[in-house]
């Protein structure tokens, strides 16, 4: 090989090595963060949201003027309702300083855990957290109970209430129980009425919730 022919061996090379390092330069340019309801800087990025908010998609240190892919994809496997479910996806285009701001959805009644969001080679997690709340299902004898009515007892029968409590995004929460004494001494059955289950009303106030319990007074039943 001619001295002529490693110069150029030489020259390709180094260019090769240039372009290599220019693309990568611009492969790793820019970066993305979500912000809650607005457009926002780094320090407003935000982690966690709940339903009915609005996600704001924000990026800087992007090529000028350049058009870029973006989703909201669910995470696989357990972390996600959707897991793989795109829930939004569009375009954007980058403004003179490589900048942008969008609103780009509004989390749904149905969303929670983590979802990904991307924009072109750039990627942010964000976490939906579930609505607190505690649901109460409570039987009486086996028969569902949650009606005001219920099912009825006899006086001195026997009952098993069954409670079923789904406490959804750990809210603190209490029990209180009050009953009615029974001596049984009652007055002759056409004088008694059925007795009804114990009725379990929760209350929520700062998501502290109390459930009470009441039974109406057998006739002749002292206090």
């Amino acid at each position: 090989m001619s001295t002529q022919e490693n110069k150029m061996l030489a020259l390709l090379l180094a260019l090769s090595l240039l372009l290599s390092a220019t693309a990568i330069a611009q492969g790793n340019a820019g970066a993305i963060w979500t912000t809650r309801g607005d457009c926002g800087d780094e320090t407003q990025d935000a982690n966690h949201y709940a339903v009915g908010e609005t996600i704001f998609i924000n990026g800087s240190g992007f090529d000028p003027n350049t058009d870029h892919e973006w989703s909201i994809e669910g995470q696989p496997g357990q972390a996600s309702c959707g897991p793989g479910d795109v829930v939004a996806q569009g375009g954007i285009t980058t403004d003179d300083a490589g900048a942008f701001c969008f609103s780009a959805y509004t989390v749904l009644n149905d969303d929670c855990g983590e979802y990904k969001v991307s924009v072109g080679n750039k990627h942010d997690n964000y976490r939906v957290d579930p609505y607190p709340s505690i649901d109460i299902e409570k039987t009486t004898n086996g028969d569902d109970a949650d009606e005001p009515t219920g099912p009825k007892i006899v006086a001195g029968e026997p009952v098993l209430w069954h409670y079923i409590v789904t406490n959804t995004a750990m809210c603190r929460w209490r029990m209180s129980w009050s009953r009615t004494a029974n001596s049984a001494r009652f007055a002759p059955l056409r004088f008694c009425k059925l007795v009804n289950p114990w009725n379990v009303r929760p209350k929520a106030r700062r998501n502290l919730v109390s459930t009470r319990t009441s039974a109406p007074r057998p006739l002749g039943t002292k206090m």
